[in-house]
């Protein structure tokens, strides 16, 4: 049985014909098409083909995290972790993945701590890696320092905003002392 094709319906009053209509259509899936084929790029390395592990690798080191020394006075391995914390939270990388890609970005005397904590934990978790980076890359001292400062804060002169920055920026060193948002509130609200 062979069903006949019905005539094209008349043009209404818009000026658009059914080859238009047609024409449009296509064009629209052609280009969705082509977006889907974006979004599913494999790699093009025949060396990473099917392997995952070094797609994500590969997408790590393109977002271009900081390096970590620890040969410089002023280097902070607080900011070291968060860098690395939202890079890793874009890539929805795991707990494991993120301890393993953070090795990448360890260079020297840190990549050397890195290699001694990996070695006591048989499956590396970030929070307990960077609970042992911050201890050993963050001077006894310097954390004191900074909490005290924490604690002594006055807002004084400075804008609300300045204030909050400030505040924000140094409660990383008295985690102890703020263990909760609602903690922070009740102390120094």
């Amino acid at each position: 049985m062979v069903l006949a094709i019905p005539p094209s319906a008349p043009a209404s009053g818009t000026g658009v014909s059914d080859e238009d209509l047609r024409g449009a259509i296509q064009m629209l899936a052609q280009i969705m098409t082509s977006q889907a084929q974006i979004s599913n790029v494999a790699p093009t390395s025949s060396s990473q083909l099917g392997d995952s592990a070094s797609f994500r690798v590969n997408r790590f080191l393109q977002w271009d995290p900081p390096v970590f020394t620890n040969t410089d006075p002023e280097e902070d391995p607080h900011d070291l972790i968060d860098e690395m914390h939202k890079t890793l939270r874009v890539m929805r990388a795991t707990d494991t993945e993120g301890v393993e890609l953070d090795s990448y970005y360890l260079k020297e005397v840190a990549y050397s701590l890195f290699e001694m904590w990996e070695e006591s934990y048989e499956e590396g978790r970030w929070n307990e890696f960077t609970d042992a980076f911050i201890d050993h890359f963050l001077p006894a001292e310097t954390n004191a320092a900074r909490a005290t400062e924490l604690e002594s804060m006055k807002q004084g002169s400075m804008g609300v905003w300045e204030y909050h920055m400030r505040f924000a920026r140094l409660s990383k060193y008295a985690i102890y002392m703020l263990p909760t948002m609602e903690a922070g509130v009740h102390r120094f609200v």
